[in-house]
């Protein structure tokens, strides 16, 4: 995402709907998510 700036705020879902459902609300300047 280089035109945005680092502290835009991004959700990342997952299980959506779902019992075991989770939702992490962060910003672009995190480097890098594992599973």
């Amino acid at each position: 995402m280089l035109n945005r700036e680092p502290d835009t705020t991004v959700a990342i879902a997952q299980s959506v709907y779902r019992d075991d459902e989770q939702i992490t609300v962060t910003s672009l300047e995190m480097k890098f998510i594992k599973n």
